[in-house]
């Protein structure tokens, strides 16, 4: 008896501390798993609170971005269109310009071959008239080389002018 008493006794005195103890500390122990609980209910619902917050924020933050990305995007599209317009105008405007410096050149070499051609004829009519009056000269005496030089000269004249008229 003295082994289980020694046993025995020992594992008695073990319950009623333990007994003891969870009577003794059961509320205590029960308050603060209660307010740890708490303390970490509230700690889990903040978390929750906060992590809906950044949620949020970031619905907003992609929302913004997306819509600036559309606007990036139209406004590069707006700029190139533009862009183009105006590389467009600007050839048009050049080609516009070249036809009209083509047609001024075109205009001023008629109006300087066409002066040419009058002083040409000009000339032409001058110099016949001049070897007209030389050849009439040498073979004609004074009265009759007037005569047939005024004849002569009406003719080449009315031929010239007839000439210079049909040219132009």
């Amino acid at each position: 008896m003295s082994s289980l008493s020694h046993i025995a006794l020992p594992a008695i005195n073990f319950t009623i501390f333990m007994v003891t103890m969870i009577v003794l500390l059961k509320k205590p122990l029960h308050v603060f798993i209660s307010s740890r609980k708490e303390s970490f209910k509230l700690i889990s619902d903040e978390a929750k609170k906060k992590l809906c917050a950044a949620e949020e924020r970031l619905g907003t933050a992609r929302a913004r971005r997306e819509r600036l990305d559309r606007d990036i995007a139209e406004l590069i599209h707006r700029m190139e269109s533009q862009g183009a317009r105006e590389v467009e105008s600007i050839i048009a405007a050049a080609k516009e310009r070249t036809r009209r410096m083509h047609e001024d050149a075109k205009l001023h070499i008629a109006r300087e071959l066409t002066k040419l051609k009058h002083e040409l004829y000009r000339e032409c009519v001058q110099s016949a008239c001049a070897r007209a009056e030389q050849q009439l000269t040498a073979t004609l005496s004074a009265p009759a080389q007037a005569a047939s030089l005024a004849t002569r000269s009406e003719r080449e004249i009315s031929r010239a002018v007839s000439t210079v008229a049909r040219s132009l």
